[in-house]
């Protein structure tokens, strides 16, 4: 039985990042009969024979590899949401620019018994590239919640604004910021945005966004921040939503991305570490223009936003042809099929042959 060590969270709640990845894995390997045992850094895990280890414990490095080294038949597997050191430089990190705690984990010598579990190509080059070898990395991309039945694409009216979604936290590194800044155009034609998101967890930047919104007369009015919501809450908004939009300045993987795309929503998104992979056709890997696009600054990004909202205006019916093409482009992985890989990397038997 895995121990599954990772902060604590109520599954019912999580909406994005590490926290949906460990609730929906879990869920998914205990439904194909796998149990899991999940504790925080604070429980009794030392007695465990294998450690899946959430990338918010990277600082338990020392300690990981000390109860490691202590049985040949114990086995560490590394989820690497992220890389901290890429969201601060916008790219993939070279050893020497890894932030203190990464280097522990990725710059030191680590055990044929270690696993490094990536979620995309881009985290894949990157542990690559800081010297994870082959052997040792394994690239499953992660599941995603598909959408309920009856779930279609999104209506487009006559004479309406146009409707976008974004999912992120309030914080720097999701570039609402920016976003907004583009959108602050008086002229502009109509339209509405929903940001769902925690505003808890930067509450400065939280706060200097919405007096953003508010001092701004092209964007008061027009913004909504809605906070976390509950799944059904969430399917709502996104059933309501003509585009997507992601400013993330950097994705490992990207969750709502992955969601937006398996709901058939047109996709805005900087071009930025893994966002480019949900934009890709399923047989030869080519983007996809009819499903998204990409940007490559925020600058771009609105601008794209705001031609949306001209088609709107002016020309319904091409918005309608638009978003009918990304709703015949969607694309969905399960959290099973994830899982299946998964529980087959963790079988004992297969350890060592994860390439």
């Amino acid at each position: 039985m895995p121990t599954w060590l990772c902060p604590d969270f109520v599954a019912a709640e999580v909406v994005t990042g590490g926290d949906r990845y460990n609730a929906r894995m879990i869920a998914a390997l205990e439904a194909r009969g796998l149990r899991v045992r999940r504790l925080t850094r604070e429980d009794p895990w030392l007695a465990s024979r294998t450690l899946v280890v959430d990338s918010l414990y990277y600082d338990m490095a020392s300690p990981l590899r000390a109860w490691l080294a202590g049985d040949a038949s114990r086995r560490l597997f590394w989820l690497v949401h992220w890389l901290p050191s890429s969201v601060r430089l916008g790219r993939a990190p070279r050893p020497e620019e890894l932030d203190p705690v990464e280097a522990e984990v990725f710059g030191a010598p680590h055990s044929a018994r270690e696993c490094f579990v990536s979620p995309s190509p881009f985290i894949s080059a990157a542990l690559a590239d800081l010297g994870v070898e082959r052997q040792s990395r394994l690239e499953l991309e992660p599941g995603c919640d598909l959408a309920p039945a009856g779930f279609g694409p999104p209506a487009v009216e006559a004479d309406a604004p146009l409707r976008w979604l974004a999912v992120g936290n309030l914080v720097p590194g999701k570039g609402f910021e920016a976003l907004l800044e583009g959108l602050d155009v008086a002229e502009a034609s109509a339209w509405r945005g929903t940001i769902v998101g925690a505003a808890s967890v930067d509450p400065d930047h939280a706060a200097a966004l919405a007096a953003r919104v508010e001092q701004s007369p092209a964007l008061r009015g027009r913004i909504e921040f809605a906070g976390t919501l509950a799944p059904g809450a969430l399917e709502a908004r996104y059933a309501d939503a003509q585009v997507f939009v992601s400013s993330s300045r950097m994705e490992s993987y990207g969750l709502a991305l992955a969601e937006a795309r398996a709901r058939g929503r047109y996709i805005l998104t900087l071009d930025a570490g893994a966002s480019a992979m949900h934009l890709r056709e399923a047989n030869d890997g080519s983007l996809d223009p009819a499903v998204g696009v990409l940007h490559p600054h925020a600058r771009s990004l609105a601008r794209a936003l705001l031609h949306l909202a001209d088609e709107a205006a002016h020309a319904p019916a091409s918005l309608a042809a638009r978003v009918q093409r990304a709703w015949e482009g969607r694309r969905r992985r399960s959290w099973s099929e994830a899982a299946d890989e998964l529980a087959a990397a963790l079988d004992p038997a297969s350890f060592g042959g994860l390439a």
